[in-house]
């Protein structure tokens, strides 16, 4: 299936049912990226820190593949990934997201399965010190 382009990841664009979400738990996308940066950006629902650099999501009820520059994680994860970038440590990551009923007032929650360590990106790390080193 062609990967199709789109100007943010989240799961409102990953295609995630909420309807579902509420009724039973599922998986429902991959996620993967190398955040390079953070911008704090004003949403419907408060500030919220959006990630930058290349993302790839796959819905894994669809198969559908999107890409974009843009990424709203759950915040559970988004936080401790914005936090490293803020930092000044692009990091790379990989995760499975899924749904489950809540009593929350929204009736679900994310449920987050890391498929790598998010750590800092090796390549830019390694540039640093090189730089360090002249």
């Amino acid at each position: 299936m062609a990967q199709k382009i789109v100007s943010k990841l989240s799961a409102k664009s990953i295609g995630v049912d909420f309807t579902a979400a509420k009724t039973h738990a599922q998986e429902v996308f991959d996620i993967i990226g190398a955040a390079t940066g953070v911008k704090e950006v004003q949403t419907p629902y408060g500030v919220n820190s959006k990630l930058v650099g290349n993302f790839e999501a796959t819905n894994l009820i669809t198969g559908e593949v999107f890409v974009s520059a843009n990424c709203f994680l759950p915040s559970v994860v988004n936080d401790l990934v914005a936090a490293q970038v803020a930092e000044g440590n692009p990091v790379q990551f990989a995760y499975r997201i899924g749904t489950k009923p809540s009593e929350s007032n929204v009736g679900y929650e994310y449920t987050v399965t890391p498929l790598l360590a998010a750590e800092p990106l090796e390549i830019i790390n390694t540039i640093r010190k090189q730089i360090a080193l002249n």
